[in-house]
């Protein structure tokens, strides 16, 4: 799905043609270590993420591409929390950096926050003037927000809207609970139990 175009230029979400390439320009940059477990982002992880998502009418995460005479050079990772659109990773492959494309794939990404109804958040790990310069606030350095609404009518609303969200996640807990109550009733589940 198109988001934007202009002359040679288009963000999209991604498709999966657009998979293998993504992953060579994820697989190019030393990414900044997660700061809740100390890895590096895994590729294969998320290729499956990308691969679950795409089968969802109504995103939970995605990705947009940005493309330059059919060629991607750059994408950005987001996935919806409640009411939050949280920006994942940029990136932009190296030949292509300072010329202003980050900034268009993250005001196309506040874009689709706004159709949903959403700010946009972000974590980084130093101060950054680029966020600062799109409207950004943060208050330690670190957690960047975007609170407010950017209109364009010509950028779908592609993401799960709050109320089918939480119905989800309330979905996703019962199944858990009914998982785990089959589980007790297992022959595994009884012997430890039992112990």
């Amino acid at each position: 799905m198109t988001l934007y175009k202009k002359d040679n230029l288009e963000i999209s979400l991604i498709e999966e043609n657009d998979i293998e390439e993504v992953i060579k320009i994820f697989e190019s940059f030393d990414f900044n270590v997660n700061c809740d477990t100390g890895d590096r982002p895994i590729s294969n992880k998320f290729e499956r993420i990308i691969r679950e998502n795409l089968e969802r009418s109504k995103k939970l995460e995605t990705v947009l591409v940005l493309k330059i005479d059919g060629k991607i050079i750059g994408y950005l990772s987001c996935f919806v929390s409640y009411s939050q659109l949280v920006l994942g990773h940029i990136a932009i492959h190296r030949d292509y950096q300072h010329r202003g494309y980050g900034r268009l794939l993250t005001l196309t990404s506040m874009y689709l926050a706004s159709k949903s109804n959403r700010d946009v958040s972000l974590i980084c790990n130093h101060t950054n003037h680029y966020l600062s310069s799109l409207g950004f606030k943060t208050h330690d350095g670190i957690h960047y927000t975007f609170k407010g609404r950017l209109e364009n009518d010509c950028i779908p609303d592609v993401f799960i809207n709050i109320e089918d969200y939480k119905k989800l996640k309330e979905k996703e807990s019962e199944e858990r609970v009914e998982s785990f109550k089959r589980f007790l009733k297992s022959p595994l589940g009884k012997d430890i139990m039992n112990l």
